[in-house]
Order: C-alpha cells, then sequence, then structure tokens
C-alpha cells in the first residue's frame, strides 16, 4: 500500500465516523441519496450496509422519488438503492437481504445481453487478463483493469472490435442476469431501468448509435415488463450526452442517472439526476462517508483545488 493511499484511506476514516456523519444529515434535507453500486461480492458486508440504511436512513424506491418531483414529499434521509449493469449477483444473492430489511431497489439491465446470455465487455477483459491475454490500444499493449481503463477512453467502434479481439482466449466470465432472474427481481417488488443495449461507450460513439442502444432497450424491457421499467434510465459509466438524454425525454423517460458521486437535488434538472459512487462490499467507515455525505464533499473540493493548481477553474 502506497502512502498516498494510506492517507487517503485514513481520510476516509476521519470522514466516515458516526459523529460527522449524523452531523452531517441536516445539510442535506433538500437532497436525495441515490447510490450507484454494481454487483454483490461479500454477503456479509452487503447485509452490514443495508441494515446501516434500513436504520438510519429513509430507504425509498426510485417510484417514490419520481413522485416527489411531481410535488409529493419524501421522509428525511430518503436513500434510493441502484444497480447498474445487471450482475446476476445482485438477484441471487442481493435480493434476499433487501427483502429481509425491506429495502427496494432499481436493477440496469442491458437487454443486448441478457438475450445474448453475455458477460458486460469489462468482464470479458478481466477475465482474458486472468489468462495473460491483453490487446494493443492506442500503441501500448495492456491487459485486465488497464486495459478496461484505456478501452474507455477510444472510439465505441475500436472498444467493440479490441473486445471481440480478447474475447475467445478461455478465459470466464459470468453472464448478466437471465431473463427468468430479472422476472424474480421483478416479482419481489423490485423495479428495473433502462441501462441501453449493450452497455457502449455513449460519448464516443455516433448520435445514431446512441439512439438506437436508448430506443431498443426501451422497446424490450416495455414489451416484458411495462411502463414501470421504462421510468428510469441509468447512462452506462454515467456518460450523460445531450443526444442520449433527448432520447430518453423522447420517450417519456423521468429520471436519468450519472455517476458524479454527489447527493441528488429534486430541483435540478431529473434526467441528469446525481448519484453516489458505492461498492456493496465497502466497509463502513467508507459507507457513512459516502452516505452521509462527508466524502463526495471531500472529493468535489479536492477536485477543485486540483484545478486551481493547474491554473483552470473545476
Amino acid at each position: 500500500m502506497t502512502r498516498r493511499t494510506r492517507a487517503a484511506e485514513a481520510v476516509t476514516r476521519a470522514l466516515g465516523s458516526p459523529l460527522v456523519e449524523r452531523g452531517l444529515r441536516p445539510a442535506w434535507r433538500r437532497g436525495v441519496r441515490v447510490l450507484a453500486l454494481h454487483g454483490v461480492a461479500d454477503v456479509a458486508a452487503f447485509e452490514a450496509l443495508v441494515t446501516h440504511l434500513a436504520e438510519h436512513y429513509r430507504p425509498v424506491a426510485g417510484e417514490e422519488v419520481l413522485a416527489a418531483r411531481a410535488g409529493a414529499s419524501l421522509p428525511p434521509g430518503a436513500v434510493w438503492l441502484t444497480f447498474d449493469d445487471g450482475h446476476p449477483s445482485v438477484v441471487e444473492d442481493g435480493l434476499p437481504v433487501l427483502q429481509r430489511h425491506g429495502v427496494p431497489a432499481t436493477l440496469y439491465v442491458c437487454p443486448g445481453l441478457v438475450e445474448a446470455g453475455e458477460p458486460g465487455w469489462w468482464d470479458v477483459v478481466l477475465a482474458a487478463g486472468e489468462e495473460g491475454t491483453g490487446a494493443e490500444v492506442e500503441g501500448t499493449r495492456r491487459c485486465g483493469p488497464a486495459l478496461v481503463r484505456a478501452l474507455k477512453a477510444v472510439p465505441d467502434e475500436e472498444r467493440r472490435r479490441v473486445v471481440d479481439e480478447v474475447r475467445g482466449s478461455g478465459g470466464r466470465a459470468r453472464p448478466v442476469a437471465s431473463e427468468a432472474q430479472l422476472e424474480r427481481w421483478v416479482e419481489a417488488g423490485m423495479e428495473l431501468g433502462n441501462h441501453t443495449w449493450d452497455h457502449p461507450l455513449l460519448h464516443r460513439s455516433p448520435p445514431e448509435h446512441q439512439v438506437a442502444q436508448v430506443a431498443r432497450a426501451h422497446d424490450w424491457l416495455l414489451e416484458r415488463w411495462g411502463p414501470a421499467a421504462v421510468a428510469t434510465a441509468a447512462y452506462p459509466n454515467g456518460d450523460h450526452t445531450p443526444t442520449a438524454e433527448q432520447a430518453l425525454r423522447d420517450r417519456g423517460y423521468r429520471a436519468g442517472l450519472l455517476f458524479d458521486h454527489r447527493i441528488a437535488r429534486l430541483d435540478r434538472r431529473p434526467l441528469r439526476t446525481s448519484r453516489l459512487r458505492l461498492d456493496a462490499d465497502a466497509d463502513m467507515g467508507r459507507v457513512r462517508a459516502v452516505v452521509g455525505g462527508a466524502h463526495p464533499a471531500a472529493f468535489h473540493a479536492g477536485a477543485r483545488l486540483a484545478a486551481l493548481a493547474g491554473g483552470r477553474v473545476a
């Protein structure tokens, strides 16, 4: 562990003290904490997270947040739990925990991956990396997490080509949740939402491809689960674009979720709704720091200071 990492962890522990968390709650009365998670890797840690939310906050469903935007009231300390990518662990391991505690959640899925029975492209790359397989991107050969990062910075067509190149390496990645698993999720009273057709890099795709990604996922969800499944969407990687936003607006979406590590404001643009980044297996110090609001506040203050030091304003 580097000195910088140790320092960052020490700051997070300080920001995540129960005293700081309690003290900051009144500062966010007008906001709603929308948590952005992915898979459930550690059930015990996830149970601790859900227990904390149930005991110290007021978990709400996405439909309640939408109603609040239309004039209804939300309880103080409202928190909306969301999961991106449709990882099967959310249904297999996370759903029983949510049901035990009576906590609602929304799962954002990519129907193209569901239909094909495939994993997300990042999991394909990571599985290939475990076998030592990588690819060259912009003149440098990378594998594993480094290759995933590099692929997020190239045109989406190039990203697809490289993923296809490493797909046959022998590495095994779990497919996303099946349609039967999604049915189980919905039957349990949970929500679904649009995460595009197959998780492209929207901001690195042509406009017509962005619209098609939103539209195909919309039609698939609407046909199977009705209007409730096409009320909200989450931009893959949080990569909002005006084109994707307009595609959602044209289809009547009432919320489009970012990945910007901020507490959401109900009086802001609904198709650019902020979310807080959190891992489902985060330790309780980090949970308190993020959900309480201290960590996102410090994160963005640090970004502004870094920008000023670099001679520009964040």
